[in-house]
């Protein structure tokens, strides 16, 4: 099992960015629910607020881990990976 924090903020990314990447309240449930049911997740938290957008999970260890991971959020909002990585952090234990 792998620990990871997965998120953007207002000091890697613009706002026009932050809100694409938000969950609104209405929709956390159903982004957990869908993170959930990826493989490589056992379990999670989504943490959304004006300034962050965070994914907290517990994974199991697999080369494509991050990228699979970013796939699952671009692909949540519709969003080019190519938009999104650069904005990015990413902090796993190891």
């Amino acid at each position: 099992m792998t620990l990871l924090a997965l998120g953007i903020n207002h000091k890697t990314a613009p706002v026009s960015l932050r809100e694409r990447v938000s969950f609104s309240p209405d929709k956390l449930d159903q982004a957990l629910d869908s993170l959930l049911a990826q493989p490589m997740v056992q379990g999670g938290v989504v943490l959304s607020t004006c300034n962050r957008t965070e994914l907290y999970l517990s994974v199991e260890e697999r080369d494509d881990l991050q990228e699979a991971l970013i796939r699952w959020l671009c692909d949540y909002h519709n969003l080019n990976e190519d938009d999104l990585r650069n904005s990015l952090y990413w902090h796993q234990d190891n």
